[in-house]
C-alpha cells in the first residue's frame, strides 16, 4: 500500500516550506507522482539538487526525466547505482537503459558484473544473456545459459527464446566459416527445450520450428545433401504457409529455391498486405531478390527477424 495519504500533503507542503530538508520534497514528490502529476513531481526532486545519499530518490528522479532529459536520466542512474552497489535492480535498470541507448559493450560490463555477483539471480543471468546477444558474442551467450537455472512461472518464455536466438545465431556462424556439422549440431540444440529454463515444450502442433528446418536445408545443400535438402524445403513450401509470422518468409524462400518464384509470390502476398512497416516489405523484397541486405535501420525486429536477418543479410 502507497504508505502516504492524500491529506498528508499539506503536512509535506508545511514541511517542506520550512526547511532546507530534501526528505519532504521527495516524500511530496512521490504523493504527487502517485496521483498522475509527474511534472510537479519532477519539479521537486530537481529542487532538492544532488544532496540527497538516498538512492531510490535518485532512482525516482531517474524514472521521471526519462523522456525530458535522458542524459540527466542516465547520470541519476548511475548515481543510484553507487549509492547502493549491493542492490542488483539498479544494476537491472542501468543494463537495461544502457540497452535502450544502443551502448551495448557498456551494458554487456554492467550486466556481467551484477550477475556475477549474484550467480543464483537468473534475472540477471537472462540480462547478460540478452547482452552477450547484443555485442555477437552468441557462443559465450549459449555457454552462460547452460549453467542457467530459471524457476518455473507464469509467462516464463523469455529464458527459452534467448536459448533458441543463441543457438541459432551462432548456427548461422558456423556456417558462414563452412563448418556445417557443427551449425546442424547447434541447430538440434535449438529445438530442444531444456526444463532448468523454466518452461516446458508446448504441444508439437504448437511449436514453430520453420526457420530450424530452414537453415537445416541450407546446411544439407551445402553439403551435396540436395535430396534431403529438397526434402526440408518442399515441407516448408507445402506446410510453412499455413501459419503467419516470420515462417511465412521462410516459407516462400523455400519454394524460391525449388525454383518455384509464382508459389512464392502466393505464399508472400498476404503476408506483405497485412505487413504494416514499408521499410520490412522492402527488405523481404530484396532477400528475396538474393540481394545481401542488412536489416533496415529502426525498424523493429524479433528473435526470428534478427536470425534470419543475419543468415540473409551479410
Amino acid at each position: 500500500m502507497f504508505p502516504f495519504r492524500s491529506e498528508s500533503v499539506p503536512v509535506f507542503e508545511w514541511a517542506m516550506n520550512r526547511t532546507t530538508n530534501w526528505r519532504p520534497r521527495y516524500y511530496l514528490s512521490l504523493i504527487v507522482w502517485d496521483r498522475g502529476d509527474s511534472k510537479r513531481a519532477l519539479d521537486l526532486l530537481a529542487a532538492c539538487g544532488d544532496t540527497p545519499d538516498f538512492a531510490p530518490f535518485f532512482g525516482a528522479r531517474a524514472k521521471l526525466e526519462e523522456a525530458s532529459s535522458p542524459d540527466r536520466s542516465l547520470a541519476d542512474l548511475r548515481h543510484a547505482a553507487e549509492l547502493e552497489p549491493g542492490e542488483w535492480r539498479y544494476g537491472r535498470l542501468l543494463a537495461e537503459r544502457l540497452i535502450e541507448d544502443s551502448a551495448f559493450e557498456q551494458a554487456l560490463a554492467t550486466a556481467a558484473r551484477y550477475a556475477a555477483a549474484s550467480p543464483e539471480n537468473s534475472i540477471l543471468g537472462l540480462l547478460h544473456v540478452r547482452t552477450l546477444l547484443l555485442t555477437r558474442r552468441f557462443t559465450e551467450a549459449t555457454d552462460l545459459l547452460a549453467r542457467l537455472n530459471v524457476l518455473p512461472h507464469e509467462g516464463a518464455t523469455e529464458a527459452r527464446g534467448l536459448y533458441r536466438e543463441a543457438h541459432l545465431m551462432a548456427a548461422v556462424g558456423q556456417m558462414k566459416a563452412g563448418r556445417f556439422d557443427a551449425a546442424l549440431q547447434r541447430i538440434v540444440s535449438a529445438r530442444e527445450w531444456p526444463e532448468r529454463l523454466g518452461v516446458g515444450k508446448p504441444y508439437p502442433a504448437d511449436t514453430d520450428e520453420r526457420l530450424e528446418d530452414y537453415l537445416a536445408a541450407q546446411c544439407l545443400a551445402r553439403q551435396g545433401k540436395k535430396a534431403d535438402s529438397n526434402a526440408l524445403l518442399e515441407k516448408l513450401a507445402m506446410a510453412g504457409r499455413s501459419k503467419p509470422g516470420v515462417g511465412r518468409i521462410v516459407a516462400a524462400l523455400a519454394a524460391e529455391s525449388l525454383g518455384q518464384p509464382s508459389d512464392a509470390e502466393r505464399i508472400l502476398t498476404p503476408w506483405l498486405d497485412s505487413q504494416p512497416d514499408p521499410r520490412v516489405v522492402t527488405w523481404v523484397r530484396q532477400v528475396l531478390a538474393g540481394q545481401h541486405a542488412p536489416w533496415p535501420a529502426g525498424a523493429p525486429s524479433t528473435e526470428e527477424w534478427r536470425i534470419l536477418a543475419e543468415f540473409l543479410g551479410h
